[in-house]
């Protein structure tokens, strides 16, 4: 495969952890800038330990016809994954793997680390930062959300949603469900007049939509879908409601019927005017015959019966 075709799409870096990684807290940090300065640079305890600039992706390097595409700072959405499984692959591999930790109990490190097992991986807390200051770049869309104003994902969602969806995996709106600890934490918040409004409440630590013109997690967004009952099976479906589609559909299908029968009777109709048209043209023909017939008829009988003169048969001779 050629170097300008091949594309990574993962990149990683290793570093050890020191001693305090195992008997307290350390913090771990990434730091995400888009744009033509921007960088993704990871830290321990505040120490760089690698980073990746934009100039990596932008200044590529390049064969005669510069075939190997230059590409941006990664901007849209995304999700962060906290990956804290255990793999053999990084060093931490089990003793004795599948038998007694200790197996036959003659190695003392073996037996030191069975001896402090069960062991936890504690998580303090996993924050997420905000630049919400003045002097940063045009191209910096640094920002907290799955649907920032810069890049609509919501809007392009609902805009090309056969290709986030099909028959197996139909979409469903969500309606609550968040973990909370108040009403506070499932409502959109503001005021409508002098009432402040409430999309949704805290119930068994659990948010509730307080209907279902409210969507989300939280009770947030306000729902733009309809939805409608079909056989005890209540579902959300995107534009007007399943029923009304099929009774327009219904409807479309029985007017054309309606037309088509329309149509073949005037159709009808046309040819029997017809028909008769011709036959009273025919008639009409078929007498004209007869009468010219009969008069033909008497004439030649008229001529026939007429007395003529006799030849003076004396004023051939002399």
């Amino acid at each position: 495969m050629s170097a300008f075709n091949y594309q990574m799409d993962a990149i990683s870096s290793n570093w050890p952890v020191h001693l305090g990684a195992y008997v307290d807290y350390l913090v771990y940090q990434m730091e995400w800038v888009t744009g033509e300065n921007g960088y993704v640079r990871w830290m321990l305890d505040g120490n760089p330990i690698f980073e990746v600039t934009t100039d990596a992706f932008s200044n590529v390097p390049q064969n005669s016809n510069k075939t190997n595409p230059v590409k941006v700072m990664l901007e849209e959405p995304m999700s962060l994954i906290f990956n804290v499984a255990l793999s053999s692959s990084w060093g931490a591999k089990p003793s004795n793997a599948g038998s007694e930790c200790r197996g036959d109990g003659t190695s003392d490190e073996t037996n030191r680390i069975c001896d402090e097992f069960p062991m936890y991986m504690k998580i303090d807390y996993i924050r997420l930062y905000q630049d919400l200051g003045d002097d940063l770049a045009a191209d910096n869309y640094m920002q907290v959300g799955c649907d920032p104003a810069s890049h609509p994902s919501k809007e392009w969602i609902e805009g090309h949603i056969d290709e986030y969806s099909d028959d197996d995996n139909p979409v469903k709106a969500v309606h609550g469900k968040a973990f909370c600890k108040r009403n506070d934490d499932c409502t959109i918040g503001g005021q409508v007049g002098k009432s402040s409004l409430k999309t949704g409440s805290c119930v068994k630590n659990r948010c509730v939509c307080s209907s279902t013109s409210w969507s989300g997690p939280r009770c947030t967004e306000a729902q733009s879908d309809t939805s409608e009952k079909a056989s005890s099976l209540s579902k959300r479906v995107y534009g007007p409601p399943m029923g009304l589609s099929m009774v327009v559909g219904s409807l479309a299908i029985l007017i054309s019927i309606g037309s088509v029968w329309l149509a073949s009777l005037a159709t009808a109709k046309e040819t029997q005017k017809m028909m008769k048209a011709k036959d009273v043209e025919r008639d009409a023909r078929q007498r004209e015959a007869k009468a010219t017939q009969i008069s033909t008829g008497d004439v030649d009988r008229g001529s026939s019966g007429i007395n003529q003169p006799r030849d003076n048969y004396k004023q051939n001779f002399v």
